[in-house]
């Protein structure tokens, strides 16, 4: 039977441009921690990997709606996480020329 690792992650609840993810478990971070960010369909968007216990993750090639940021450790998902993607503020502003 698996084992599967139990880590603290947190993430930007409400995402922008950039989400922050921290890892607040000492044993873990030397490990190659991956990563994906699916959609709610399950549908891959971004994967990759990191070490340390915190990272910035650029999100602006993502469409506003809700994900989710699944750690894995050695290919065992260890956290999964729903997030909001929203526009950002600048992008949402109107001129208006008279």
């Amino acid at each position: 039977m698996s084992h599967q690792p139990q880590i603290s992650v947190t993430i930007t609840q409400i995402v922008y441009d950039k989400m922050t993810v921290q890892v607040h478990s000492q044993p873990v971070l030397q490990s190659h921690l991956k990563y994906s960010i699916v959609t709610k369909e399950n549908r891959l968007v971004r994967k990759g990997y990191f070490t340390g216990s915190e990272v910035q993750l650029r999100t602006t090639h993502l469409e506003d709606g809700h994900y989710y940021f699944n750690m894995f450790i050695e290919e065992e998902l260890c956290s999964n996480i729903c997030f909001e993607k929203k526009s950002s503020v600048v992008s949402e502003l109107v001129l208006d020329y008279r």
